[in-house]
């Protein structure tokens, strides 16, 4: 029956299913995400970056690929989101932190590991990114 709602308590936590969109199902890592999560066999990518937070005074290159992996050495696509004091840029495997003119202060970015046989399997990082006096 299309639209009718799963739901999972996994470790506290709930995930909402719905059948008509199964199989795009995203983990969030940090922030009591959950790990090693898998869909169709398909292992889910890991952060495993450590702290998620950054601290940088101009613009910054980071590899993304050093930040995730799956555990059958999956490639991986990365994307991520800009905030209003910064702009992330993905070029590959790197993302470049680009601080705004004037911008000091902590905002939020997403990093987003998608596999490249499958991209429907995501997972979602949060990074506070602190932005010093340039």
């Amino acid at each position: 029956r299309l639209g009718m709602t799963v739901v999972l308590l996994i470790l506290g936590g709930v995930i909402a299913i719905n059948p008509a969109i199964v199989g795009l199902l995203t983990q969030e890592s940090g922030m009591g995400g959950l790990s090693g999560f898998s869909v169709f066999g398909d292992a889910a990518p890991e952060w495993i970056g450590g702290e998620s937070h950054v601290t940088i005074t101009g613009p910054t290159t980071i590899r993304a690929a050093d930040l995730f992996i799956t555990k059958d050495k999956t490639p991986l696509t990365f994307l991520a989101t800009s905030s209003p004091g910064i702009d992330a840029i993905v070029s590959g495997d790197f993302v470049t932190l680009v601080p705004k003119y004037g911008v000091s202060g902590t905002t939020r970015i997403t990093l987003v590991a998608a596999r490249q046989d499958n991209p429907r399997i995501t997972t979602k990082q949060y990074v506070d990114v602190t932005v010093t006096d340039m």
